[in-house]
């Protein structure tokens, strides 16, 4: 693409704000686009509002630009009005990156290396450590980011100003800490989460609630077996009863050799009908009474310990 066209506008583009020169981008910054044309408007309306100053709204476009079509002038104009509006770590980053990217011989370098340069001198440093009594499992949260051990006891770059380190421990009340840099400043602090949490009503409840339901279904299941047993014993044996009687009936209407009359067939299906009764009914009965003993003698609901 030719340099006087529209496009090259974003990667020849100079800034105005904080005195830079031109950041020009290279061809190795070329990449894939995706939606080239919006990435050109919303640079162009992220340049103007470098030049009038307004920083938030130029990293709201420029950010956005990058997004769409990642380039070497955008990201640079990035770090540009991040610096503006007081964000030096996100600046500090974006020139770093840019930086990383740039060929050895690219002219930009210096302007890049010196911007790094002032802003790693203007950046605080906030080192977190935990201390050796904080419970396993501690979390550290800075400014709504969580640490995990790497970042821990570790020189970090941020932003001058004030910092919220929160500290939270299963077991334990949270405990924030705010910690104020100024421009340059390093600080070492060791946080730990807060006291034990004490234990509310409101936490017993729910075992408590436990232990009572466990208790009355030991009282009064074994009772309702029983009672059940028993009901299936007495049906047990009116089923057993009316098989005999049935029995008798096919003795009388059948002869020896096996043939019945048809109140005799009758009579056969009745037994055998009122025999698998009198069976199931008798099986379950047992069943029933066995658990009965077993939940009564076996089962202990959980009795709250006494103190001597």
């Amino acid at each position: 693409m030719a340099s006087g066209s529209p496009m090259s506008l974003r990667r020849w583009a100079s800034v105005g704000a904080c005195a830079l020169a031109v950041f020009e981008a290279s061809p190795a910054w070329a990449q894939s686009t995706r939606d080239a044309a919006s990435a050109e408007a919303l640079f162009k309306l992220g340049r103007d509002a470098l030049d009038t100053g307004n920083f938030e709204e130029a990293c709201v476009r420029l950010h956005e630009s990058y997004r769409l079509d990642p380039a070497g002038g955008t990201l640079l104009n990035i770090g540009v009005c991040e610096e503006g509006r007081g964000h030096l770590a996100a600046a500090w980053e974006a020139f770093s990156e840019a930086l990383a990217h740039l060929p050895h011989d690219d002219k930009r370098r210096a302007r890049a290396e010196e911007r790094i340069a002032v802003l790693d001198r203007r950046l605080a440093r906030l080192t977190i450590v935990l201390a050796p009594t904080a419970p396993a499992g501690t979390r550290v949260v800075r400014d709504a980011i969580a640490l995990e051990s790497p970042s821990l006891g570790i020189a970090l770059p941020v932003d001058p100003g004030v910092h919220h380190v929160r500290v939270v421990a299963n077991g334990h009340d949270e405990r924030t800490v705010d910690v104020t840099l100024a421009e340059g400043e390093q600080r070492h602090v060791t946080v730990e989460p807060g006291p034990p949490s004490p234990l509310r009503p409101t936490d017993a409840l729910p075992a408590k609630r436990d232990a009572e339901t466990t208790s009355g279904f030991v009282r009064t299941f074994p009772a309702a077996a029983w009672i059940a047993g028993g009901a299936l014993v007495v049906a047990g044996a009116t089923f057993g009863g009316l098989t005999y009687a049935s029995g008798r009936r096919v003795e009388d209407q059948c002869n020896a050799s096996g043939t019945c009359s048809p109140a005799g067939l009758d009579a056969v299906d009745d037994a055998r009908r009122w025999g698998a009764l009198s069976t199931a009914a008798f099986v379950t009965a047992g069943v029933a009474v066995t658990a009965g003993l077993v939940v009564r003698f076996l089962v202990h609901p959980n009795q709250p310990k006494q103190t001597e």
